[in-house]
């Protein structure tokens, strides 16, 4: 399945099998309201807390059920219709998402204990957010879309206290940043990181949150559309950002509004139009942070890539998990990207990658890797994180007459895949080394995947003929 938001991501969609996975609420709490709907909200849907497409179904033994037709890893709550109505622990705790694996038919039991609105008293957990976080605007006017949004502002801890002018961190998810209380997905602790790194000694920085826009964050998140998903207002959100609120931001606080002292990060859809915006507004943005990107909803972003060389010194950091998908999916995202940036003038030694084998596509991850994404993009760490997980090097990308292909083992098998699914090259190699001629094939997107015994990866490969 593809990942929207905290999400592991496929991206050779055409190599996985849905499975049917039968989701069922067998036990809710004694004042559960029977006449309200039930949704799940979860990565298959961009976090939606009421989309219809995904409102169970109430049986007549008073459970509720939905069947649904995905593959992959699954994040995911339950809702009824709303984040304030989110399913809740005991005594009306925060939980952690659910996790299921669909790749085969398989049945999912639940039980809800509480629901948010209706715990004890009607309380939701008490703020996680530190004193010098606050909400800078509930209602932020975009003149873009005709609609508002919630604005988070966390400040340095000597902001008040002096007259320096500091960086700014834009980042998306604003739910997530800095509070238990409104995330609906578990936060990343972004205030607390940030006050020890500068206790530490790192540079300090303004960090303005933005709220995703529940049924609107696909697409604001997405350049392109997706014929699955849909999409493709990322340009007028980025812009919403360059022209609107980064213009607010620097008239009403001490900020440092050049581009060298600006950055702006995001996971999942907020990392894919992080590196969006890094790419198409380098004179905007010079330090981005790109955690488990969603380069599988659309090859247009590897044809802007190839299309956008690099014009100023801009800083990449890019954060993948071992468990992300299968076979290493976010991590050969990752690196295909890389590549095509790298052969179009992008300097290695300004893009970064962070692998974790453990990392999964979730708020834990994202929160353990932002203190090294933040220390690198500030120049407090000179050295790129080493990679953990093995690969395999794909050159030139893109290519014209040939590619070559170095593998760390002594064998392996590599496939070429078109993008309509077909096998245009298939064949075992003894050695470390291959070279393959590009000649016969048209130009376009394709698949590489190279295999031995122990691993599998898979590259996108751009084939670009004069």
């Amino acid at each position: 399945m593809k990942y929207l938001f905290f999400l592991p991501i496929i991206i050779f969609s055409f190599s996985a099998f849905a499975g049917k996975v039968t989701i069922r609420i067998t036990a809710l709490p004694a004042n559960h309201p029977y006449d309200q709907p039930v949704y799940l909200a979860g990565s298959i849907n961009g976090w939606d807390p009421a989309s219809e497409a995904y409102r169970l179904t109430l049986n007549e033994d008073q459970t509720y059920s939905i069947e649904l037709e995905t593959s992959g890893a699954m994040a995911f709550k339950f809702t009824r219709g709303g984040w304030e109505m989110v399913e809740k622990g005991n005594g009306c705790a925060e939980i952690g998402n659910r996790n299921l694996n669909a790749d085969n038919d398989s049945i999912y039991t639940a039980t809800i204990i509480n629901w948010a609105d209706l715990c004890s008293g009607g309380h939701s957990p008490s703020s996680t957010a530190a004193e010098n976080v606050s909400i800078m605007d509930e209602a932020f006017y975009m003149p873009q879309f005709d609609r508002s949004r919630r604005i988070w502002i966390y400040l340095p801890p000597d902001y008040e206290t002096s007259d320096q002018h500091y960086p700014v961190l834009y980042m998306h998810d604003g739910q997530n940043l800095f509070d238990a209380a409104t995330s609906f997905a578990g936060e990343w602790q972004v205030d607390e990181s940030l006050n020890a790194l500068i206790e530490a000694g790192a540079p300090a920085s303004i960090v303005v949150g933005i709220e995703n826009g529940g049924a609107s964050r696909i697409a604001e998140y997405t350049p392109w559309s997706n014929p699955n998903y849909g999409g493709g207002e990322g340009e007028k959100y980025v812009d919403f950002l360059v022209e609107t609120l980064k213009p607010a931001i620097d008239a009403r606080y001490r900020t440092l509004p050049d581009r060298e002292n600006t950055g702006i990060a995001g996971s999942s859809l907020g990392g894919l139009i992080s590196w969006y915006a890094g790419l198409k507004h380098q004179e905007v943005f010079g330090k981005i942070g790109v955690f488990s990107p969603s380069f599988w909803f659309s090859d247009s972003c590897y044809i802007l890539a190839a299309e956008t060389p690099q014009q100023f010194d801009t800083r990449f950091y890019f954060v993948a998990g071992g468990k992300e998908g299968s076979d290493n999916e976010v991590v050969d995202a990752c690196e295909s990207m890389m590549s095509v940036m790298q052969n179009v003038g992008y300097s290695a030694q300004n893009m970064a990658l962070s692998v974790n084998p453990d990392g999964t596509h979730s708020e834990w991850f994202w929160r353990s890797e932002f203190p090294g994404c933040y220390r690198w993009l500030w120049g407090v760490e000179t050295n790129r994180p080493e990679k953990e997980a093995p690969a395999f090097s794909l050159y030139p990308n893109p290519a014209s007459d040939s590619v070559s292909i170095d593998w760390p083992g002594e064998a392996f098998e590599v496939t070429m895949f078109s993008q309509e699914g077909k096998t245009v090259y298939q064949q075992v190699h003894n050695g470390n080394r291959v070279v393959l001629s590009m000649k016969t094939l048209s130009s376009g997107i394709y698949l590489v995947k190279c295999a031995d015994k122990n691993t599998t990866h898979t590259r996108k490969l751009m084939v670009q003929h004069p």
